[in-house]
C-alpha cells in the first residue's frame, strides 16, 4: 500500500474509488466499507483510496471529549494495508483543516487530489466544518464533478460485524465440542486403567487446532455466490 501526503498527492491514471473517515482501530464497520469500496472499485477498474487523518479530528474540534484513540497511526496504517487497500492518504489535521468547509475538501482534497470517480462512505457519513458535509452533499456535487457516491448502509455494517462474531463464536463452539471429545476418550482410556481422568494444556491446545481447521475447512466447502 502507498501512503501519500496532502503535497505528494495525486490523482489515479485510472481514477480513484475513495473512502473518508478517522479509521480508528480499522474496526469491522470500517473493514465493512473497505470491503464494499474494493468490491465496486474491481468492478470499474479504479484504484482503492483511503482519506484518513493523522491525528482523530475530535482531538482538535473537542479536546475536552475526543475518545482515546485505539491505535496510533502507524498501526492503522499497517492495519489498512492488511485490508488490500491500494493508496492511503494521510492529511495533517489542524485547526485550518477544521474550519474547511464541506464543499472546499470536495474540491481541493476528493477532486483535485484524487481524481475520485467514486466515494463509499457510511449512509451516516458527515465531514467539513461544523460537520455539515453529508451523503446528500457528496451526491450533489459529484452530479457535477463526476463521482458517484455509494453510500453503505448501517444494517450492512451490523450485519458484517455480526458475521465475523458468528464465526468466532461457532469456532469457539467447535473448540469446546472438540476439547469436550478429547476429555470423554481420556476418561475412558483412565477408566479402563483405573486411573483418574486428567486435563492437561496440550490436550486444549491440540483440540483447538483440530477446532480450528474444522472450521476453515468448513468455510471452504461452503458455496460462493457470484456476481
Amino acid at each position: 500500500m502507498e501512503v501519500v501526503g496532502p503535497d505528494s498527492c495525486r490523482p489515479s491514471p485510472s481514477g480513484g474509488a475513495v473512502t473518508v473517515g478517522a479509521y480508528d482501530g480499522v474496526h469491522l464497520g470500517h473493514r465493512a466499507v473497505i470491503a464494499q469500496l474494493r468490491e465496486r472499485a474491481s468492478g470499474k477498474g479504479l484504484e482503492t483510496v483511503v482519506v484518513t487523518f493523522d491525528r482523530h479530528p475530535a482531538s482538535v474540534v473537542r479536546p475536552e471529549s475526543a475518545p482515546t484513540t485505539l491505535t496510533d497511526l502507524e498501526q492503522k496504517l499497517e492495519l489498512l494495508a492488511n485490508c488490500g487497500v491500494d493508496r492511503t492518504l494521510v492529511i495533517p489535521f489542524d485547526q485550518a483543516r477544521s474550519d474547511e468547509t464541506a464543499e472546499d475538501f470536495v474540491e481541493t482534497v476528493l477532486v483535485g487530489g484524487l481524481g475520485t470517480r467514486l466515494v463509499v462512505v457510511g449512509s451516516n457519513f458527515h465531514f467539513g466544518h461544523d460537520r455539515k458535509g453529508d451523503v446528500a452533499l457528496l451526491s450533489e456535487m459529484g452530479s457535477t464533478a463526476g463521482f458517484d457516491v455509494a453510500p453503505v448502509a448501517l444494517v450492512v455494517l451490523l450485519v458484517s460485524a455480526g458475521l465475523a462474531i458468528a464465526g468466532l463464536i461457532s469456532l469457539v463452539m467447535l473448540a469446546l465440542c472438540a476439547l469436550s471429545i478429547v476429555l470423554e476418550r481420556r476418561r475412558r482410556a483412565r477408566a479402563e486403567a483405573g486411573r483418574p481422568a486428567k486435563v492437561t494444556r496440550r490436550s486444549a491446545i491440540v483440540a483447538a487446532g483440530g477446532a480450528r481447521r474444522a472450521h476453515d475447512r468448513a468455510a471452504q466447502d461452503q458455496p460462493r455466490s457470484t456476481r
